[in-house]
């Protein structure tokens, strides 16, 4: 199996997402929310107030960290072509640089609505995300490019971020080949490539970041723990997971820190298991990876630190 992947240079020494001192070369962090919707309930808030005034209580964590990695739960275009299925959602283009600003560097397409807008809808997204300075995640015109890592590096320590959708994707259709898709591997093919990734990597961390489980069930089912367990024997360091809407219980595999979900960052939920979340912050040096979680809650769709 031949493995691409996308990196995404660290330097120590401009450090944009670290504050002033904490450049040094012997941590890399990362932060990994949950969902991000801009549409629906969300988008008066930000017609009204801006993506900036929206996402001001987290941002500071964003830019802390060296990369902050989102699940982007709506299409980016500006030429709507609705699916047939329940929930449709779409945002503007613009929006991505304003998501950029607010300290966002990637953007996982690995979800059940990033094709709500058809296949130009997909590629408007995976433009309007590169243009704005955000890494798409989880998305690619090959089978090689969708299961990809993507690589996030900071002197001799990097980590490689494997992102797919676990179940099948509602009025979903194979896209002609050389257009974009988003990756929807399985267990067995993410821990193939995690295996042969770590062969050729020793060194390197590996992240699975997955859209699985069942919506609004708090605890993580069986399939979810035999699934984490699987991509932890293959060899990722980590695994964090999002689309239950709500926050289930961070474990541990082998050691390995398993987030099953992480709820929301920014959503409309109307339940109150909804309006909360939780964003992982990995950090990782030569030889250890701290994991925590830090609670937030969700108030009128904006994200605010407990």
């Amino acid at each position: 199996m031949f493995i691409a992947f996308v990196a995404l240079l660290c330097s120590c020494n401009s450090g944009e997402h670290k504050q002033a001192g904490e450049t040094a070369c012997d941590s890399l962090e990362l932060v990994f929310t949950g969902d991000l919707l801009l549409d629906r309930g969300v988008r008066p808030l930000i017609e009204r107030h801006g993506i900036e005034w929206l996402l001001d209580s987290v941002s500071p964590l964003f830019y802390k960290a060296d990369a902050a990695i989102v699940n982007l739960e709506c299409p980016l275009t500006d030429v709507t072509t609705p699916q047939p299925k329940q929930f449709v959602f779409s945002a503007d283009t613009r929006w991505a640089d304003d998501l950029h600003k607010a300290g966002i560097t990637h953007a996982s397409m690995a979800n059940n609505h990033s094709m709500d807008q058809g296949i130009q809808g997909l590629r408007s997204t995976f433009e309007s995300l590169t243009r704005a300075g955000i890494v798409p995640m989880g998305c690619g015109t090959t089978p090689e490019e969708r299961i990809a890592p993507v690589v996030v590096r900071k002197g001799d320590l990097a980590v490689a971020i494997f992102s797919s959708v676990l179940f099948p994707i509602e009025s979903w259709f194979p896209n002609p080949k050389g257009q974009y898709s988003p990756c929807q591997a399985g267990v067995e093919e993410l821990s193939a490539s995690i295996r042969e990734y770590k062969a050729g990597h020793p060194t390197h961390r590996v992240v699975a970041y997955l859209h699985w489980g069942v919506e609004y069930q708090e605890m993580p089912t069986p399939s979810q723990r035999r699934q984490a367990a699987s991509l932890v024997y293959a060899g990722a360091d980590a695994v964090i997971g999002h689309h239950p809407h709500v926050v289930e219980p961070m474990g541990r595999i082998g050691g390995k820190p398993v987030f099953y979900s992480l709820g929301h960052l920014v959503f409309d939920g109307t339940r109150p298991q909804t309006r909360r979340g939780q964003i992982a912050r990995l950090v990782i040096r030569p030889d250890t990876l701290l994991a925590e979680g830090i609670d937030i809650r969700i108030d009128r769709c904006k994200p605010v630190q407990n």
